[in-house]
């Protein structure tokens, strides 16, 4: 028996309002740990749904409306519409394309109060633009830049933007007028920034594979030239580099003014071709969007910095024919994970269930 996807949300919902889902959660299954929580919650899987489902159940379009609104807010998890089949998430965690139209976003960068950040082309494709973009998909506060290949936005709500050679801020007004920042010494192209909460300590990452932290108008040599790296600073404002080289990609911490190494990400990830992101999560652990020898050849692993010698898969199905994700930000408030498909112009919002939910 096919059950869809709508149905299947639903009838869990209805079963939990009902009653009827008691049945199926007697046995506690192995399940994703939500914040805050020394148990894991019980987790029906798809097969017992897909049984329960085969029996007579009533018509959800001849419910009682009290019924109907005790289920709706228990819905959760599955794909919206817009979301690639191929996306694997989490059990318990729901995606939905947020805003569509969007072709040649490069680059995401979420607020400490949650506002997301865009920079890449606008909807009409005639200029590059950052924008902000509310939940409802609305954008907002667009303004033309040219080429914003990175974003990043510290505690006070400026906007950090690498354009070719040039690091500028971007207000809000309470935070002061735009303000080119720095121009690279010897030339070169921004392809990331990376900021520290309260904006005191700013490093950008460059095409040719070095790392330069900008100390007023001097660049001091983090990481030297390369193939490429890729930052991220964590919610104790340490750096941390994804970093290509000879031997494989490496990852390390920056310790004062040294980079330390911590992991060679190819013992991590199996079959590694690339590192296309990373970006930390409200659980304290760094998320790899990584390429892949696979059929499926996008995935997220999970890496947490108290289990350095392993990693787990979290997501799969991110680099079809026509979706190709290539960044990501983690909301810590709503604890969401943003995704971004230049190829197929969409903004992809991924979310636990209620209970909180978080991939382990």
């Amino acid at each position: 028996m096919a059950v869809s996807s709508t149905r299947t949300g639903f009838m869990m919902g209805l079963l939990a309002a009902t009653g009827g889902l008691a049945a199926l959660t007697s046995t506690t299954h192995a399940g994703l740990m939500p914040f805050g929580s020394a148990d894991p919650p019980p987790v029906v899987t798809r097969a017992e749904v897909q049984a329960y489902l085969a029996q007579d159940l009533p018509d959800p379009d001849n419910l009682d409306p009290e019924v109907v609104a005790e289920a709706e807010p228990r819905v959760c998890g599955g794909m919206g519409i817009g979301v690639p089949e191929r996306f694997a998430l989490p059990l318990g965690w729901s995606s939905e394309v947020v805003r569509d139209g969007m072709p040649g976003v490069e680059a995401l960068a979420l607020s400490r109060q949650g506002q997301l950040y865009l920079g890449g082309q606008a909807d009409d494709a005639r200029r590059h633009v950052v924008s902000r973009l509310d939940p409802d998909g609305t954008l907002a506060d667009s303004r033309t830049q040219a080429e914003p290949d990175a974003l990043a936005v510290d505690g006070h709500g400026r906007i950090w933007l690498g354009s070719y050679d040039i690091l500028k801020t971007l207000g809000p007004p309470e935070a002061g007028p735009d303000e080119i920042r720095h121009r690279l010494r010897d030339g070169g192209n921004i392809d990331e920034v990376a900021v520290t909460s309260r904006g005191e300590r700013v490093w950008i990452g460059m095409r040719d594979g070095r790392v330069v932290e900008i100390v007023g108008q001097q660049e001091r040599p983090v990481v030297p030239y390369g193939q490429s790296a890729l930052l991220a600073v964590d919610r104790q404002d340490d750096l941390w580099v994804a970093r290509s080289e000879a031997t494989g990609w490496w990852l390390y911490q920056l310790d004062g003014t040294t980079p330390r190494a911590w992991q060679k990400l190819d013992e991590l990830v199996d079959d590694l071709v690339m590192v296309e992101d990373l970006t930390w999560g409200p659980d304290g652990a760094l998320y790899v969007l990584a390429q892949v020898r696979r059929q499926d050849p996008l995935v997220i692993v999970r890496w947490h910095p108290d289990s350095p010698r392993q990693a787990t898969p979290w997501a799969s199905g991110l680099g079809d024919s026509l979706t190709h994700v290539s960044s990501m930000a983690w909301d810590d408030a709503s604890q969401c994970l943003y995704l971004s498909s230049p190829d197929a112009g969409k903004i992809y919002r991924s979310c636990p269930c209620e209970a909180g939910l978080m991939g382990g």
